[in-house]
């Protein structure tokens, strides 16, 4: 059984729920529910690929 907790914040006369997320970027770093860097290693990882492709296909006429 998984327990699941609602929180709320109070302010004033005005209650409101706080919204529950699986993934949060602080600072720019992706935090997941379980607190690892997973999503954020992985994230990385495709940007960096990314680039490599960018630089792969604006340097194709450049000779060595």
């Amino acid at each position: 059984m998984i327990a699941y907790y609602i929180y709320y914040i109070i302010d004033g006369n005005s209650v409101q729920e706080l919204e529950k997320v699986n993934v949060i970027n602080d600072l720019g770093v992706i935090f997941d529910s379980s607190l690892s860097f997973r999503y954020h290693i992985s994230q990385k990882i495709n940007k960096a690929y990314s680039m490599i492709g960018i630089i792969e296909r604006k340097n194709i006429y450049f000779e060595h």
